[in-house]
């Protein structure tokens, strides 16, 4: 967040970017193309013909926007289904964009076209291939993929496939694919992007938590406008299918050479980590575009709440699949090693851009991946090129790996750079590609190039193999050689299905079933793989008979290929498997699931639901949240709390509207069937004093009530009892778990029924609950609940007690009937040592007696202590008469000629809340005196003054500061700028203020010339800002 101590970012020239990049021994690195050949690169792909595509964006926060820094129009992008709802909130909007919505189409994304013309490896040339994508829905460009001449890019809201038949570097056709990508505005880069080629022929490609509303081309309905999610399709566009749901930004996808799909996900700022995630079909991971937006206690939902980020854990939902590992920050571009090019120890490895925003933290890690019973655990990570801010990585068919620099920052500079990482020693000729792809594969031995050592050969040659009269001879003749590799033999297993998605191709898939008895399990895996996504009934025996085999894999398969078929026969085998299983395996457990999902009727989850086995019953229950079953209801009834949680999760937050009422109900007997601190206790706790809020029947009241103060509910749960009943008369539109907006009828309720009950339980809530004095007493003061004149008067003379609740009960005191106890509080406060209390008693003083009132007010304005003078200025912003008025000119007056540099932000803040004519003049008067030079000038205020705590809330949850974004105190915190442990020893309150008003202004050592971070002006009010600062000079 702030310049000086972090996000400093580096605009440095090519050749000191080119110079800080490290790379490994026996690597050689230079540039091969740098602006303004390429601009603002996003991400790149290499073309057929060896070019360089590159996805380009000019429009970040130039018409693609950001939640965040357009938090004027929050509330209406979480409300958007559509891609005609973004688009009317842009025209709603349109007043606050530089020319209205012309604002959105001033400038471009592109697709560029690098070209090597003499083969010397450098490009020299640049051709637009596809220019002027600018319409108010568009970008980011951000995916780009060459599948022999068909173009494939992703750019919101549309897939897109351009092609260049003349050869001239320019598409001259542009065919829309797919479209209803991107419903959401959220956080810029959460574009739509990860096009590969899976090895089964298929286009795979990813969208981050911008969300999809779309009907694909045979009328089904694909709606998740509030996350993100991987997609394939045939290479026609047709087949549409949603593969893994919940993922907050997979920016690239990357398949292993034995099948699997990979990708790294991004952290959300809120002291989660990124993650990298295995992609299985009908996967979920669990993110929400709306738990971005929530702070305080509920702080990212339960993405926070309940560790969905972290690997496994005891505590993880169980409808969501885990990460294999938290690591890097900013996954970006990556890529799996086509087997050439580097050392043998690259053999089945990954690369990933880890993207922080400037050189010096930005890099490129590697690693691999190895079975972990039905999943893949990481190991080998290790960082691979250091210093370098990578956007995408990619291998030429030579082997020779490219790199693309973004330059610095974050936003939109013209500035890029590609670079090329060889390693001499490992270039083999003999698997050199790049003929076989410039010449369309022509003339080419496809059987024998099944076997080549770049799987990319491989899989394009199974593609076009697929389409020839010979192919399921060759595929089988392959698939069958046990004396090949494996990762050569499933090339035949994925081209039989190639083939068998055919006409009159069942014969292909039939062989298939030879292989089922195959030594390998990689190779039994895949050929249930092919059988389930062609849905071949014809097999069914044969999976049931692996839902026993002893490879987890090989189960897993076979009951997602069940689940496919949807044959009833199988529930009672996957139900078998389910109860061996035991929920160790969470991908055998999800395995089964998607078994029961496509096989069980209603009639036969009815009997899973009351089946002997946790495990199973579970399971159900998760079927059932898929469906939003109202049946759910029966699952808060089970005796395993791990159901009753998977129950209730479902019903809050999918929702089930019809099974919310029993979800309420429950909660009595889940209180007393919980230990605090138990593990499933905070999550259905907390759905069940959601859906009591949202019901908002009296009984609810009584029930949230009670829990503030029941003792088998944890401190944090009867906290958010007690912040559910405070919000009860008018709750908010948004959903107290999740943060989805869904608007509660009627919008006000009952007050006088509120009243009665606060009335009844407060009293008692205040002596049994004094953790929570200081908000029963707030609570009580809005809504007109009195406590005794006994208990309030013990408050206020209880000199131990904080300053906040003797305040409160201060403010009932004077308020009290008997005039005597009035008066009695109005003399004990004055008389109190605190001075805070004292200033609080000014405004009853006022009321009782004016002139007494104004004598003490202006004597605590003119000399007070600096809280107590910025106390008695907010009371005076409150008041509606001439001496206030005169006692707020009198500080205008004063400032820069003697008025305390604390006090400067309070006295102008005042006058501007007043807003009379002469407080209007004296304002405008003091500003027009600021020097338009010194970017510190009417900001020096915020020095001195500040409220630390409030500094420190505002650092860690800040929806438009994020400060934590890219900064760490200790160990929690982003790490694209430096740790700021220390960081009020090191620096003075100016360079603090400095750093968050003025970015550009110095950097910190090592972070480069030039911030990209924006102006904390236009997000932090100076009260906010002034807190920050007394925050960060806390930081020693």
């Amino acid at each position: 967040m702030l310049s000086i101590l972090s996000l400093m970012l580096t605009q440095v020239s090519v050749q000191d970017s080119f110079e800080l990049m490290e790379v490994p021994d026996g690597c050689r690195k230079r540039i091969v193309a740098t602006e303004p050949l390429v601009r603002d690169p996003v991400a790149f792909t290499i073309s057929d013909r060896g070019e360089l595509l590159v996805c380009e964006s000019a429009r970040q926060e130039q018409g693609v926007e950001d939640n965040r820094s357009s938090s004027w129009w929050l509330m209406d992008d979480l409300k958007l289904q559509t891609l005609e709802d973004r688009l009317a909130m842009y025209e709603k909007w349109a007043g606050k964009r530089d020319g209205g919505m012309a604002y959105y189409s001033r400038w471009d994304d592109r697709l560029s076209r690098l070209v090597d013309s003499d083969g010397d490896g450098v490009f020299e040339s640049r051709t637009e291939f596809g220019p002027g994508f600018n319409e108010p829905l568009d970008g980011t460009m951000a995916g780009v993929l060459d599948v022999g001449g068909d173009v494939w890019v992703t750019n919101i809201p549309h897939l897109w496939r351009l092609r260049d038949a003349d050869g001239d570097g320019v598409a001259e056709e542009r065919e829309i694919m797919h479209t209803g990508f991107g419903i959401r505005t959220a956080l810029r880069g959460h574009d739509m992007h990860g096009l590969v080629l899976g090895p089964d022929g298929r286009l795979y490609w990813s969208i981050g938590d911008r969300g999809y509303n779309l009907i694909d081309g045979q009328g089904n309905e694909h709606v998740s406008p509030h996350t993100g999610a991987a997609f394939r399709c045939e290479l026609d566009g047709s087949g549409l299918e949603v593969f893994h749901h919940g993922l907050r930004n997979p920016q690239e996808l990357a398949f292993d050479d034995y099948g699997n799909l990979f990708t790294g996900d991004n952290n959300s700022d809120g002291g989660d980590q990124a993650r990298l995630v295995y992609l299985v079909e009908g996967g979920e991971t669990g993110w929400d575009m709306c738990y971005q937006t929530l702070e305080g206690e509920n702080r990212r939902g339960p993405w926070n709440q309940e560790g969905m980020w972290k690997p496994r854990h005891d505590g993880q939902p169980a409808w969501t699949l885990p990460p294999m590992m938290n690591y890097t920050s900013g996954p970006s571009g990556m890529v799996m090693y086509p087997g050439h090019g580097l050392p043998e120890r690259y053999q089945d490895h990954m690369f990933l851009c880890d993207f922080r925003g400037s050189n010096t933290s930005s890099r490129i890690v590697s690693f691999a991946v190895q079975p972990d019973g039905a999943g893949y655990q990481v190991v080998d990570e290790h960082v691979f090129i250091d210093s370098v801010l990578a956007t995408d990585v990619e291998f030429g068919y030579d082997g020779r790996m490219f790199v693309s620099d973004w330059g610095w920052g974050w936003g939109s500079k013209d500035a890029g750079r590609i670079y090329e990482v060889s390693h001499p020693e490992a270039m083999d000729p003999a698997a050199d590609a790049r003929s076989l792809f410039a010449s369309g594969f022509e003339g080419a031995d496809l059987p024998a190039l099944l076997r080549h050592p770049d799987r990319r050969v491989r899989i394009r040659a199974s593609v076009l193999l697929a389409a020839d009269r010979r192919a399921t001879v060759e595929f089988l003749r392959l698939a069958r050689d046990t004396s090949a590799p494996i990762k050569h033999r499933l090339h035949g297993v994925w081209g039989l299905g190639m083939v068998g998605r055919g006409e009159d191709s069942r014969p292909a898939l039939k062989q298939l079933l030879a292989l089922l008895g195959d030594e390998s399990p990689e190779i039994r895996a895949q050929a249930l793989r092919v059988l389930g996504d062609e849905r071949a009934e014809f097999a069914v025996g044969q999976m049931l008979s692996a839902l026993r085999d002893d490879s987890p894999r090989v189960r897993f398969y076979a009951a997602l290929g069940l689940g496919r078929i949807g044959k009833p026969t199988a529930v009672s085998s996957i139900e078998r498997m389910l109860e061996e299983n035991q929920g160790e395996d969470l991908y055998l457990q999800h395995a089964g699931v998607m078994g029961l999902l496509g096989c069980a009727d209603e009639e036969r989850i009815k009997q899973c639901m009351k089946h002997r086995d946790p495990s199973v019953r579970l399971a159900a229950t998760l079927v059932m949240r898929r469906r939003t079953d109202p049946r759910l209801a029966e699952m808060l009834d089970d005796p395993s709390l791990k159901i009753v949680r998977a129950a209730a999760s479902a019903i809050s937050d999918v929702p089930v509207p019809d099974a919310m009422p029993a979800l309420a109900e429950s909660f009595d007997r889940i209180l007393g069937a919980t230990r605090e601190g138990g593990v499933h206790a905070g999550p259905t706790i907390r759905r069940m004093i959601n859906a009591n809020f949202r019901l908002g029947e009296a009984e609810g009241l009584e029930r949230l009530l009670q829990a503030v103060s029941a003792a088998g509910v944890s401190e944090a749960m009867r906290r958010e009892a007690f912040a559910a009943v405070s919000d009860w008369v008018q709750p908010s539109v948004r959903d107290r778990v999740i943060g989805h907006v869904r608007p509660i009828e009627p919008p006000v309720r009952d007050l006088l029924v509120y009243q009665a009950a606060l009335q009844k339980h407060l009293p008692g809530l205040l002596e049994s609950v004094p953790s929570m004095s200081g908000e029963i007493r707030t609570l009580a003061n809005a809504y007109g609940v009195r406590f005794s004149d006994e208990v309030n008067l013990a408050t206020l003379k209880d000199t131990g007690a904080p300053t906040g609740w003797r305040v409160l009960a201060f403010g009932q005191l004077v308020e009290s009937e008997v005039m005597a106890v009035r008066d009695n509080a109005i003399a004990l406060a004055l008389d109190d040592r605190n001075r805070l209390l004292r200033a609080a008693a000014q405004p009853a003083v006022l009321a009782r007696d004016a002139a007494e009132g104004q004598k003490l007010m202006t004597k605590s304005f003119r000399k007070g202590a600096i809280d107590v003078r910025q106390r008695t200025t907010a009371q005076l912003a409150e008041l509606d008469s001439e001496w206030s008025e005169a006692l707020l000119l009198e500080g205008l007056q004063a400032y820069g000629n003697g008025l305390p540099r604390a006090l400067e932000i309070d006295v102008l803040e005042a006058a501007r809340t007043r807003d009379t004519d002469a407080l209007y003049e004296a304002v405008e008067a003091i500003e027009a005196n600021w020097d338009a030079e010194d970017p510190l000038d009417g900001w020096r205020g915020c020095m001195d003054g500040g409220d630390a705590d409030r500094g420190r809330t505002i650092f860690i949850s800040h929806w438009a500061a994020q400060c934590q974004r890219c900064h760490a105190i200790g160990g929690d915190g982003g790490e694209a700028g430096p740790n700021l442990q220390d960081v009020g020893g090191r620096m003075s309150s100016e360079k603090l203020l400095e750093s968050i008003i003025h970015p550009q202004g110095e950097v910190a050592e090592g972070y480069g010339p030039v911030s990209s971070m924006p102006e904390m002006k236009p997000l932090l009010t100076p009260l906010e800002v002034r807190d920050l600062v007394a925050y960060l000079s806390t930081l020693r």
